[in-house]
């Protein structure tokens, strides 16, 4: 049985084959509709004289339904899911269902709002379930942003296209920060023209994680100025690369066609772990002479990593995180077209706490001195305390940009202890008032050494304004 959650004016509980909806009595006759999606159709499940209903014929998990109650009026007084209980509103989570002009027509109102908010408050997760959705279009992401698929392997979900258009003027990609993208596929055809590729133009703080790509990729808006980013994990059927980034540094990805016609011919270009297809220009991906104008370095496996973990909806219709498994002397991605690779299942209701902004630093502590893990949904969290990790093997991860204020003359944020195997993932720091340190990790002059245990510490995607 999960626990209650409760909705816009609702509430819910969710039983054996039933769950119940509880709303505020405006008196008359009730209709309950039901959908599989929030911007699928919903149909009549029955109607009510009373501000409750039970709904018996919902089957399997509780996070497959949306509903909406109407009054006599024909006016929606409650909309409640599982979903935006669990991970709030800012939490956008789409359904094959779903109609693709409404998933489009969201996604753009996102862009909109966050396209120039480089120091805005906003936060935003946009999570596909398992489906194919390239009829929704072209998808533009702005700030604060991370946009993921929901699946156990990127090839669960399909996209049509990608795009991270500058808000500077000139194409300048320099201040396009802050941005995600992780476990989907980008489905179409190979082209160098603008509007035809997948143009990831970002420069740092913009991880791209997990991806699989037919389309053309490239890290540079038409031609103006970019300074940098980050690749992992990512299987390119087509070129991928810019003529004008600074630096790049991709990681255990498998490039088929190599950088295509992109020159990538400027500072510097770090490759680890990375396989060449038949197609790439094998000979431009070896070590170079920087003394001589050289700007790659090249090296064939990674030495130890394992990959960030991430969120996923199981078959049996509950959300869980994945905890890749630690790969040592690698090369290539981590997993294939029909397994998510190695790796420990963590039941999300079961092991963390799901926090929000307005959950205390005290409960996020109680938690984490408890054993449980700790996800962070989007939003800001103004700490009344740092937060400590002292229990081996915790994950504390963010959703959707996910942002740490410390507190007022604190001495850290989040501190974790000399212990082993911490994930540490997908969180933004925000100085904000003054404090000696964001994150503090292990002890001083501690001879400790998780770098090279069997359980090491790892720290991905963490962030500073």
């Amino acid at each position: 049985m999960l626990p209650a959650f409760t909705g816009m004016a609702a509430e819910i509980t969710t039983g054996k084959d039933k769950i119940i909806l509880k709303f505020a009595d405006h008196a008359g006759k009730y209709t309950i509709k039901r959908a599989t999606g929030r911007f699928s159709e919903f149909t009549t499940i029955g109607h009510t004289t009373k501000p409750v209903f039970i709904d018996k014929k919902a089957k399997g998990s509780p996070y497959s339904y949306y509903y909406i109650v109407l009054d006599e009026r024909g006016d929606t007084i409650a909309s409640m899911s599982a979903e935006t209980e669990l991970f709030g509103e800012n939490v956008h989570i789409y359904s094959p269902t779903d109609s693709p002009e409404a998933i489009a027509a969201d996604i753009d109102a996102i862009h909109k709002e966050m396209f120039r908010a480089e120091m805005g408050s906003g936060r935003y997760a946009l999570l596909f379930k398992p489906g194919d959705y390239t009829s929704a279009g072209l998808l533009n992401i702005g700030f604060y942003t991370h946009l993921a698929g929901l699946g156990e392997v990127p090839y669960d979900v399909k996209l049509s296209n990608i795009h991270t258009p500058p808000h500077l003027n000139n194409n300048n990609g320099t201040c396009t920060f802050w941005r995600s993208l992780e476990n989907i596929s980008v489905i179409g055809e190979e082209s160098y023209e603008h509007d035809r590729m997948f143009n990831w133009a970002v420069s740092q703080a913009a991880p791209f994680r997990r991806i699989y790509s037919q389309r053309t990729v490239r890290n540079q808006w038409k031609n103006g100025w970019v300074s940098g980013g980050f690749t992992a994990d990512c299987i390119f059927d087509a070129p991928v690369g810019s003529d004008g980034q600074q630096q790049w540094y991709t990681r255990n990805s498998f490039l088929n066609k190599g950088r295509g016609k992109f020159a990538e011919n400027a500072y510097n270009f770090v490759f680890t772990g990375v396989e060449l297809g038949p197609e790439a220009a094998k000979e431009t991906y070896v070590d170079t002479d920087w003394n001589k104008g050289g700007n790659v370095t090249f090296e064939p496996t990674t030495p130890v990593i394992s990959e960030k973990p991430f969120l996923f909806l199981g078959k049996d219709g509950r959300y869980k995180v994945f905890k890749p498994a630690i790969r040592r002397d690698c090369k290539g991605v981590s997993y294939t077209k029909t397994d998510m690779g190695e790796g420990e299942v963590l039941d999300l209701l079961d092991s963390f706490l799901v926090a929000s902004p307005a959950t205390g630093a005290a409960e996020m502590n109680r938690a984490l001195k408890a054993g449980r893990h700790l996800f962070l949904t989007p939003g800001i969290y103004l700490l009344d305390e740092p937060l400590t990790v002292s229990v081996p093997n915790t994950v504390v991860m963010g959703l959707g940009w996910a942002t740490i204020v410390p507190p007022d003359g604190a001495e850290y944020a989040i501190k974790l202890d000399d212990v082993d195997g911490v994930r540490l993932a997908s969180i933004l720091f925000d100085a904000h008032h003054s404090s000696r340190t964001l994150l503090k990790a292990g002890e001083k002059n501690s001879v400790k050494h998780h770098r090279t245990s069997i359980y090491p510490c790892i720290i991905q995607d963490i962030t500073l304004p």
